[in-house]
């Protein structure tokens, strides 16, 4: 019975918003629709397994999305660091180059001219 009355406290997420009378209701249904005793107390304790069965398939499914979220993420970081990097040398190279063409660019000025 406290597998129910956690789950009725925890609740239950539909559709974003909480719903811990939902798995209540569907508890107090299954209870009128299958008879009484042990045999209902074992379908309600099967059904109770597989629900703790499905949550934790789902906690797994959303802790390895966000491992692997974290390691894209880290990856990203580390490849714009790199691109940056690389941009600030060819930046500072293309700055080097056009110096160097407007002094040739000049001194042909000055041979033209003479």
């Amino acid at each position: 019975m406290d597998r129910v009355v956690r789950y009725a406290i925890d609740g239950l997420v539909i559709d974003g918003r909480r719903r811990p009378a939902v798995i209540f209701d569907w508890l107090e249904k299954a209870n009128a629709e299958r008879g009484s005793g042990a045999s209902r107390m074992s379908q309600l304790n099967t059904a109770l397994d597989r629900l703790d069965s499905a949550i934790d398939r789902l906690q797994s499914a959303i802790s390895t999305r966000q491992q692997r979220a974290g390691v894209a993420q880290e990856r990203l970081t580390v490849e714009l660091r790199d691109v940056k990097a690389t941009h600030a040398i060819l930046e500072a190279e293309a700055r080097n180059v056009s110096t160097r063409l407007d002094a040739v660019i000049g001194r042909l000025k000055t041979l033209l001219e003479s």
